[in-house]
């Protein structure tokens, strides 16, 4: 119920053309539409520009999960939420789904900031709409846009498998095991730990550090104490003739 009410919510956005093109492009490319496509039933095989786009913007986002996924060390194809097929990696649909509002937000924008060109789609004969190359060039820039922001996940995914892995053989998690490759949430942290370190060293202490005090910070008995021991410590004084044996003999 929340995806339809989602996407009931964006069927009347509208899809701007160049002046040059508004009379040459049909009606139903003028908005968003519904999300589901006339042709298939499904979001496959868009039938106007502004799903095709989103369709684009999702491979894309499927493409950067899939080698989040292998980075992290997880097949892509074992899914938990999405069933199992050959035809699709289900664990990829399962973590971008965490992705894909972003994804969503920043077509809005597009939309908004953008005015189209006729011949930047083309209509099969099927009805589908399809993309040219001029603009699947600029939605390709966005894919390092989506390796970042599904990295973190495929991470917390693979660390709460692991993890899960540890508490049915009643293993105790270590924190911080985990390799982190898309971040490297890991070496920041180590990173930032040598630096704190550098910044304020710690002084290495003297086992008798600390009982050496100075008559300064003593406190009043403590002073008075060792005043007593200075005072009662012999003094040494030069030593003269009258206090050498070897000169009282020789006279």
């Amino acid at each position: 119920m929340a995806a339809k009410a989602h996407w009931e919510a964006l069927a009347d956005t509208p899809v701007r053309f160049a002046r040059r093109d508004e009379r040459k492009v049909p009606e139903h490319w003028r908005a968003f539409g519904m999300r589901k496509s006339p042709l298939t039933g499904s979001p496959r095989n868009a039938a106007n520009p502004a799903n095709a786009i989103l369709n684009y913007l999702y491979a894309i986002l499927e493409a950067e999960t899939r080698i989040a996924l292998l980075t992290v060390g997880l097949d892509p194809g074992l899914g938990l939420m999405h069933a199992d097929q050959a035809s699709r990696d289900s664990l990829a649909c399962d973590v971008m789904e965490a992705v894909s509002p972003a994804v969503d937000l920043w077509l809005l924008e597009y939309l908004f900031e953008t005015r189209f060109a006729k011949n930047d789609f083309f209509e099969r004969p099927d009805g589908t709409v399809r993309l040219t190359s001029r603009l699947t060039a600029v939605l390709a820039e966005t894919a390092n846009t989506w390796a970042k922001a599904v990295g973190p996940v495929a991470e917390w995914v693979a660390a709460e498998l692991v993890r899960g892995r540890g508490q049915l053989r009643g293993m105790r998690p270590r924190k911080g095991t985990l390799p982190t490759p898309l971040t490297q949430t890991n070496r920041s942290a180590g990173r930032q730990t040598r630096e704190e370190g550098r910044q304020s060293p710690q002084r290495s202490r003297s086992p008798c550090q600390g009982y050496a005090l100075s008559a300064e910070s003593q406190s009043g008995p403590a002073r008075a104490g060792s005043a007593r021991m200075h005072a009662m410590k012999p003094t040494r004084r030069k030593s003269t003739s009258q206090d050498s044996p070897r000169r009282a003999w020789r006279s």
